[in-house]
């Protein structure tokens, strides 16, 4: 066989054009579960230490396509985690909370008086040092959802959200999983 394509006779064209929709249908095969392959430990990891976070729509179609993940998440977030909190014993009346606490905190989801259509998050801390600089909430379906945190005063942090974020909506659910990171 020479290297050129003139210089190939008929059956040595056909054997060029196998090989060459071979190669091609495998790399686009290799793609196509790439695309939709959970991602990697190292990868959860880097997500959820901050290093390298995972776009938002990614990680809500990893966590679709692989329902086991959550629970991976939810063990990597716990041992990150400065203070965890676990689901709300209310979970079985399907009652919204307003209160939360957990190993190291205590939250509380306040209106603001001022703005009907805001909500207070404060959290009071049991030690503040060392202090969490994000606030992670693990629903028990759709992405976690994370709010950066500022340095506490008193013991304790504050942070303003609108009443219908997806933030205070998770914070609310009782089946939900907090972690102050």
């Amino acid at each position: 066989m020479t290297g050129r394509w003139n210089d190939l006779g008929p059956d040595d064209r056909a054997l060029v054009e196998a090989s060459f929709v071979a190669l091609e249908t495998t790399a686009l095969i290799g793609t196509e579960a790439s695309a939709g392959a959970m991602p990697s430990p190292s990868a959860l990891w880097a997500h959820v230490t901050g290093v390298a976070v995972t776009p938002r729509t990614e990680l809500a179609a990893a966590l679709l396509r692989h329902p086991d993940l959550r629970v991976t998440l939810a063990g990597m977030l716990a041992r990150v985690s400065i203070a965890s909190g676990p689901r709300v014993a209310a979970a079985a009346t399907g009652q919204r909370v307003r209160e939360r606490s957990g190993d190291g905190f205590r939250l509380r989801l306040l209106p603001a008086r001022g703005a009907p259509d805001q909500t207070w998050i404060m959290i009071a801390l049991d030690t503040p040092n060392p202090a969490p600089t994000r606030l992670t909430v693990l629903p028990p379906d759709g992405v976690p959802e994370t709010a950066s945190l500022e340095a506490p005063v008193d013991g304790g942090v504050q942070l303003l959200a609108e009443t219908d974020s997806a933030l205070v909506r998770a914070l609310s659910d009782p089946t939900a999983l907090v972690f102050l990171l």
